[in-house]
């Protein structure tokens, strides 16, 4: 005997709770500050992954390839 439809439909409501309450805390995250030099994209995206403390992963061509855009 598989689970009730009611079971599943609880369920699927009690997740969807809990993850509207860990929304907030995501939300009201302080803003961070970067201090990158203008450099290669690839010793550019280096040096975010060291102060950010995040792996990137990005294709190698594209990295090569680099970025023109002005911001």
């Amino acid at each position: 005997m598989g689970v009730s439809r009611s079971f599943r439909h609880k369920l699927f409501s009690a997740a969807v709770s809990v993850a509207s309450l860990m929304t907030p805390a995501i939300a009201y995250a302080e803003p961070a500050q970067f201090s990158i030099q203008a450099a290669p994209l690839g010793d550019a995206l280096r040096a975010f992954s060291e102060q950010s403390g995040r792996a990137l992963i990005c294709c190698g061509g594209a990295v090569r390839a680099g970025c023109h855009w002005r911001l």
